[in-house]
């Protein structure tokens, strides 16, 4: 089970009362520790970090300029 599914059963067990919101605290802060544990072990390919060294990519589709002027009924 995932961290978002557990999230979210977390959530489940606090709107029925099942938990107070204390241990709601505790245990979501727990979850998101292990979610970022997680997302430190994801490797990102060198060839992406030269690529977008400011962790932003842009692509270009196209250079033509397909403006459309359309006559404003109102002049």
């Amino acid at each position: 089970m995932g961290w978002q599914e557990r999230f979210r059963e977390l959530g489940e067990q606090l709107t029925s009362g099942q938990i107070t919101t204390d241990e709601y605290r505790e245990r979501s802060a727990a979850i998101l520790a292990e979610a970022d544990k997680e997302a430190a072990k994801v490797h990102i390919p060198r060839s992406a970090a030269w690529e977008a060294p400011s962790g932003e990519m842009t692509q270009i589709v196209g250079t033509r300029d397909e403006t459309t002027i359309v006559n404003n009924p109102k002049n």
